[in-house]
């Protein structure tokens, strides 16, 4: 009985130049994932493509000959194709045989994974270790869904539809004005706020973060820089209004403590998923992101920060800024992937404390991987009090949006009351 495998091999020897169909295929099936015995025929097919653009049985015999000098064996692969060719008429039903050849590769896949169970040391870890294996088969072998035009307006006019109607509702705002310039944050959208040390950073992801969870969003907080405890105690701050020193103090008098008590309560109630020095690289995020949607929909990612972490594939990367660059990449393919707005926090190059004017740059950005490109926009966050004491801006922050693809870009002045970790927008008098 044939199998799935030559039904597909025989589709793409009958592709001639079917662009969707030969790319998707060759996008999908590595060479190692095919059986042995059809692993020389694949290949060839694949070279074929590569230099000639065309997939036919000219080429094909002739790339046999040229690549296997054994007379035996190119008889062989002859054979194959000559089998394969007659097989099918039409590659027509090339989408149908991918999906039978994905499950088996799924299969054989799982089996190995299984076999890993019976080496079991740390269950907790195994487990993680193989949820994640699992998720990142799903996310390889899986055919991307192509849409025609008539389909992509359709959705388009429908977006339309609802905003006129008011039922724009998947952007998520938080109040603070500098979101007007991409006019929230919406699904797919990956953000980078970047700054130098001590600049607010973390103050304003959990601002942002504590306002959509008031409004009962689902919001998931990764933190590879601080603890549980050092986290809880912001956001206790922001939610309470009692300072973080005396909160860290512990010398409470009875208000403040009623205070705090009030805002664990409301943080118990939130749809707060809080991991701290959990992940070590975008791979587990996306793998626990996929098991938070099982239960409930998930609304934002923030990430503090970027280059705490490694890429999934960090062994093979050249250099930190190639490393930087994959995270990134990948952290843009989660917020799109998961169709959830993204926020990564970025520490910027030191190099501009060398400058007269330490206001951030987007040239900031550049020894710190493609940030600058794969960003739907970049927030930059300033305290001028910082490298001035003499400053009139004391008590002021500036943020920045300083490149945006979806809208316009500006500088407005904020209130940062990092007593109690709060920014708010700062109104002139």
């Amino acid at each position: 009985m044939k199998n799935a495998w030559e039904y597909l091999i025989a589709s793409l020897i009958n592709s001639e130049k079917d662009e969707l169909a030969i790319n998707t295929i060759f996008s999908i099936i590595q060479t190692k994932d095919v059986p042995e015995k059809y692993r020389a025929l694949y290949q060839v097919i694949q070279e074929v493509w590569g230099n000639y653009g065309v997939i036919e049985p000219l080429t094909i015999f002739d790339t046999i000959r040229e690549k296997y000098p054994y007379e035996s064996f190119q008889n062989t692969l002859i054979k194959q194709c000559n089998t394969f060719w007659n097989l099918v008429v039409t590659n027509a039903f090339w989408k149908h045989y991918l999906s039978l050849v994905i499950v088996d590769i799924k299969k054989t896949k799982l089996k190995q994974i299984g076999t890993k169970v019976n080496q079991i040391k740390n269950v907790n870890e195994t487990i993680k270790a193989i949820k994640q294996e699992i998720d990142n088969i799903e996310t390889r072998y899986r055919p991307d869904k192509t849409k025609d035009i008539s389909e992509i307006c359709s959705e388009y006019m429908k977006n339309i539809e609802d905003i006129l109607n008011g039922k724009n509702i998947k952007a998520l705002k938080t109040g603070l004005k500098f979101e007007n310039c991409f006019h929230g944050y919406h699904p797919g959208d990956y953000f980078i706020f970047a700054a130098r040390p001590k600049m607010g950073k973390t103050a304003l992801i959990l601002n942002v973060a504590v306002s959509l969870l008031q409004q009962g969003k689902s919001v998931m907080f990764i933190s590879n820089e601080m603890d549980e405890t050092a986290i809880m105690n912001r956001i206790v701050s922001i939610i309470s209004g009692v300072s973080l020193s005396t909160i860290y103090d512990g010398m409470f008098t009875d208000s403040e403590l009623k205070s705090i008590t009030k805002a664990i309560d409301e943080i118990e109630k939130m749809k707060l998923h809080l991991y701290c020095l959990k992940f070590q690289n975008v791979g587990q995020i996306r793998t626990e992101a996929k098991s938070i949607n099982l239960t409930g929909n998930l609304d934002m990612i923030i990430i503090d920060y970027l280059q705490l972490f490694q890429a999934t594939d960090y062994n093979r990367r050249k250099s930190r800024y190639d490393e930087v660059s994959a995270i990134s990449w990948e952290t843009k393919m989660l917020a799109n992937e998961l169709k959830v707005p993204v926020i990564a926090v970025s520490q910027l190059n030191r190099e501009l404390e060398k400058r007269m004017n330490k206001r951030p740059m987007p040239s900031d950005l550049r020894d710190s991987g493609s940030l600058e490109q794969d960003a739907s926009a970049v927030v930059f966050i300033y305290r001028d009090e910082i490298y001035n004491q003499e400053s009139k801006y004391k008590g002021l922050g500036e943020i920045n949006v300083a490149i945006n693809r979806n809208g316009t870009t500006g500088t407005d002045y904020y209130q940062f009351i990092l007593e109690n970790m709060r920014i708010i927008n700062h109104t002139v008098t």
